[in-house]
């Protein structure tokens, strides 16, 4: 069975109630959902109590005020430039994505998360991203770690071949 037809399953014969599905779905991982319009600077269309939360932020209200109603202002500025030319200008219904990148917490902060976007049509015909936003800051700081000690690695066997080459050694039987 497929996503949807297991979600279907779970709905019919294990749970009470769609709230018991949406806290099992959401409750597994650190996941928060955000949707915006594809409109210059990405207008806020819905966000989820998890992802302002994941964002230190107690209340949807001081989210919407942080970020200006612009779901552009919670990606960092030093990562805004190449996501938004990952996601690129060319948005329509069905159009999916998946980018990593960092975002800054009320405390100025900075998590990483893995961003899966799909674009759909709402009602009123205009195209919404749909994003599920999970935190992989663990994930992405055990990355940038083994980088580091491979870098270190790579730098000292280039010493010990410069060594191993450029050394006379011999071997002398007397």
């Amino acid at each position: 069975m497929n996503n949807h037809e297991f979600i279907e399953h779970l709905k019919e014969d294990e749970l009470e109630s769609q709230a018991d599905l949406s806290a099992l779905l959401t409750g597994m991982m650190p996941i928060g959902m955000i949707s915006s319009y594809c409109e210059k600077g990405f207008p806020l269309h819905a966000v989820s109590q998890e992802f302002y939360h994941m964002m230190g932020y107690d209340t949807e209200q001081e989210f919407k005020a942080a970020i200006r109603n612009k779901t552009s202002n919670v990606i960092y500025y030093e990562d805004k430039a190449r996501v938004m030319g990952e996601l690129g200008n060319d948005f329509y219904a069905g159009k999916e994505y998946t980018i990593t990148y960092r975002m800054p917490k009320k405390d100025g902060s900075l998590f990483w998360v893995l961003d899966k976007g799909r674009v759909a049509k709402t009602k009123e015909q205009r195209l919404v991203i749909f994003s599920f936003c999970m935190d992989i800051t663990e994930i992405m700081e055990k990355q940038i770690s083994l980088q580091h000690s491979v870098a270190e690695l790579q730098k000292q066997n280039k010493e010990l071949q410069y060594l191993n080459n450029t050394v006379p050694v011999g071997y002398h039987r007397c």
